[in-house]
């Protein structure tokens, strides 16, 4: 069970196990232990130092994109939500969905708080994963969480665009194909810049079918009905 990957589903109880009653008493003993002690392992306590964030370095992006090594995984499994306001409650649920789940990538939109103190970096961390994170001081806030087995995979880019909020990440996949992944969000409040903003937000859309990726997924909460028009328009 500790050697399980991610994405692969973990016995949670002894009636998950095939044959189960067929077996000696001294073997369901030890069955279930072995259970019961992965079950507190992989619900640990969280501390600082299970936090990673993805270092600033002094290469380039395009040095760092040459190191990025293929994934040893068919596929990724991708979780989001808009949590308007990533308190500890929900982070809580959040962490227990990623035990039954095991995503690989997880986005999460509108992470800051709305009133009260400011949360920092230790408080949004989730054992495992590593933050990307876009945390403007006049935007809502999004965290795209990857799994530690993708650090060698995957890396956050920008694409020169001045978008408020968008974060993206470009990851390599099996057989030299690659993914972009990106988490937006737009404010639904109209200021002097929306229109701006708005405009910002169809030239990355540009610039991200002129990169031509093999793959292209984005999620977000665009307060905009209409936005998945915009995306059939640019044939993503």
């Amino acid at each position: 069970m500790k050697r399980a990957r991610v994405e692969s589903n973990v016995i949670q109880a002894s009636s998950e196990v095939d044959g189960f009653e067929e077996i000696s008493e001294a073997d369901k003993e030890i069955i279930v232990n072995k259970i019961e002690e992965d079950k507190c392992e992989r619900k640990e306590p969280f501390t600082v130092s299970h936090v990673k964030k993805r270092p600033a370095q002094a290469v380039t992006v395009s040095e760092r994109r040459k190191k990025l090594k293929m994934m040893k995984v068919p596929s990724i499994k991708i979780l989001f939500t808009n949590a308007d306001q990533l308190t500890h409650a929900k982070k809580n649920e959040l962490e227990q969905r990623i035990i039954t789940e095991k995503p690989m990538l997880i986005a999460v939109s509108e992470v800051k708080p709305k009133n009260g103190r400011e949360m920092s970096e230790a408080d949004y961390g989730i054992d495992g994963y590593t933050i990307n994170q876009v945390n403007k001081a006049s935007g809502r806030g999004i965290i795209v969480y990857s799994h530690n087995s993708l650090d060698k995979s995957a890396i956050q880019i920008k694409l020169g665009n001045s978008f408020n909020e968008a974060c993206l990440l470009e990851v390599r996949l099996l057989n030299g194909d690659t993914l972009l992944f990106g988490c937006i969000y737009r404010s639904p409040t109209h200021t002097k810049s929306s229109d701006e903003n708005n405009e910002q937000l169809i030239k990355l859309i540009e610039r991200i079918k002129v990169k031509k990726y093999s793959h292209v997924c984005l999620v977000g909460d665009c307060n905009y009905r209409e936005f998945y028009e915009i995306v059939s328009y640019f044939n993503m």
